[in-house]
C-alpha cells in the first residue's frame, strides 16, 4: 500500500476514535491502579520538593513491577509513529534549542536544572491561552497510547512545580513516560487507558518558570526512558517531526468548549 494512502487510513482511524472517547473510556485493574495511585504521590512529591531523592527512588522501583505491563500483545502497525500533540500545529512551532537535558536530575525537583523538554508555542499573542485562529482553547492529545500513571488537576501561582498543571502518561510497549504540561485544564484522569490522538485536556498558563517570566503559552513536552528507578530524558523533536498530525480543529464539539474557571489554580489576570 503507498505511503499516502497509509498515512490517509491512520487519520481516519484517528478521527474514528476521537468520535467515540467519551464511551470507550477504560482504567486498568488492581493491581496495577494502585501501583498509579502510589506512583502519583511518589511522583508529585519529587516535583513538589517533599520527598528525600533516596526514598523516592527506592518507592519507584518497589512500585514498578505492577506498574509496567510485561506481557503485551504484539505491537500494532504504526505504533512507533506519534501523533503531533497540538492538533493545527506542526514541526514549525518547535526548536531544538529549548531542549537542555545535560544538568538536569529527575530527583531534584523543581531545583533541576536544564530543561529536558521541548516546548511547543501555540498561537496566542494575548496570552490567554486561546488559539489566536478560532479564538478557542487550545487542545492537546497524546502521542502515544498509555496509561494516565500522574494527573495534576491543580495548581497554584506561588507554587514552585515547574509542570503546573500537566499529565503523565507511561507508554506499555516503549517503557516511557510521556508529559504534557502547563496546561489549564485536564480531560483524563488517573489509571486511565489512553489511545493515541485522544484528547488530554486543554492548554494553559500554569507551572512556576511561565508565569515568572511571563513566557509565551507552549505546550512543555518532554519524554523520560526509565531504568533501576532512574529517569533519562529522551530527544523528542525527531520523532515530532514524523508524527501524524490530526486536522484542526477536531471535530469533537466538546473539545473546544472553554474550560471552567476555578479558583486555586492557574495565574492571575
Amino acid at each position: 500500500m503507498p505511503a499516502g494512502a497509509q498515512g490517509r487510513i491512520l487519520t481516519l482511524a484517528l478521527l474514528g476514535l476521537a468520535g467515540s472517547l467519551s464511551a470507550a473510556t477504560r482504567y486498568v485493574e488492581e493491581p496495577q491502579a494502585e501501583a498509579c495511585r502510589q506512583w502519583e504521590i511518589t511522583e508529585q512529591a519529587v516535583w513538589d520538593g517533599s520527598i528525600d531523592r533516596k526514598d523516592a527512588r527506592k518507592r519507584f522501583q518497589e512500585l514498578w513491577p505492577n506498574l509496567s505491563i510485561t506481557e503485551l500483545a504484539p505491537p500494532p502497525e504504526g505504533l512507533w509513529q506519534w501523533v503531533f500533540p497540538l492538533p493545527g500545529y506542526g514541526p514549525d512551532d518547535f526548536s531544538g534549542q529549548s531542549y537542555d537535558p545535560d544538568d538536569f536530575k529527575f530527583y531534584d525537583g523543581p531545583k533541576a536544572l536544564g530543561h529536558p523538554a521541548v516546548n511547543i508555542y501555540a498561537r496566542d499573542p494575548r496570552r490567554k491561552a486561546l488559539d489566536e485562529r478560532n479564538d478557542k482553547p487550545i487542545v492537546v492529545v497524546s502521542a502515544t497510547s498509555g496509561v494516565v500513571v500522574s494527573a495534576r488537576k491543580f495548581w497554584g501561582e506561588g507554587e514552585s512545580n515547574p509542570l503546573g498543571i500537566y499529565v503523565c502518561v507511561l507508554s506499555q510497549h516503549e517503557k516511557r513516560f510521556f508529559y504534557y504540561a502547563q496546561l489549564s485544564r485536564l480531560k483524563v484522569g488517573l489509571g486511565q487507558v489512553i489511545d493515541k490522538g485522544q484528547v488530554l485536556g486543554w492548554l494553559g498558563r500554569s507551572g512556576h518558570d511561565l508565569v515568572r517570566k511571563n513566557l509565551g503559552t507552549h505546550l512543555r513536552f518532554e519524554v523520560h526512558s526509565w531504568d533501576d528507578g532512574l529517569f533519562y530524558p529522551v530527544y523528542p523533536g525527531r520523532a515530532l517531526k514524523a508524527a501524524e498530525r490530526l486536522p484542526w480543529p477536531l471535530p469533537e464539539p466538546d473539545y473546544n468548549k472553554p474550560p471552567k474557571k476555578r479558583r486555586g489554580h492557574g495565574p492571575k489576570k
